[in-house]
C-alpha cells in the first residue's frame, strides 16, 4: 500500500514579499540618490573641485610658497572691495561680522560655506581672469578678485 506523501502547502505571500522587498529598495535607493543630489547642490561641485585642484597644486609645488590673501566681512561688507593678485593665490574670506555670510561667485564658478562669526575659508584662485562675488544672504555685499599671470 503506496502512502500519499504530505505536500507543503505553498506559501502564497512569497510573490508578494518579493514585490514588497524591490518596492523598498527603490524607494531606499530614490531617497538615497535625492540626499545625494542635495548635498552636492549644498555643497556647491565647482567648490569641491577648486578644493581639489588646490590640494594638487600645493603637493605640485611644495617648495614654492603661495601667496595669501585676506578679504574680510565685516559692518555688512567685503574689505578690500577690490583685490589683484597673481594666479595661483590662495584668498582667505574672513568673517569678522556677528552674522553669517556665505561668499558666492557671481558666475558660481566658486563658494564658501555659510560661515559664522570669526569663521574663515580659503579659495584659491589658479586662471587669470576677473571674478565677481556677492553675499548670498546680503547681495549688497559685493567684491571683485582680480586675477593676473
Amino acid at each position: 500500500m503506496a502512502k500519499a506523501k504530505k505536500r507543503k502547502p505553498a506559501r502564497a505571500s512569497s510573490h508578494h514579499h518579493t514585490t514588497d522587498h524591490h518596492h523598498f529598495l527603490l524607494i531606499v535607493g530614490g531617497g538615497f540618490l535625492l540626499m545625494l543630489l542635495i548635498l552636492l547642490m549644498y555643497n556647491n561641485l565647482p567648490f569641491i573641485n577648486s578644493y581639489q585642484k588646490q590640494a594638487a597644486v600645493t603637493a605640485e609645488d611644495s617648495m614654492e610658497q603661495e601667496e595669501v590673501q585676506q578679504v574680510v566681512m565685516k559692518d555688512y561688507a567685503f574689505s578690500p572691495t577690490s583685490i589683484t593678485v597673481k594666479a595661483e593665490t590662495t584668498v582667505t574670506f574672513v568673517n569678522q561680522d556677528p552674522v553669517a555670510h556665505r561668499v558666492v561667485a557671481d558666475d558660481g564658478i566658486f563658494s564658501t560655506q555659510l560661515l559664522e562669526q570669526d569663521a574663515e575659508e580659503q579659495v584659491t584662485f589658479d586662471t587669470p581672469g576677473t571674478y565677481t562675488y556677492h553675499c548670498e544672504q546680503h547681495p549688497n555685499m559685493t567684491g571683485t578678485v582680480v586675477v593676473e599671470e
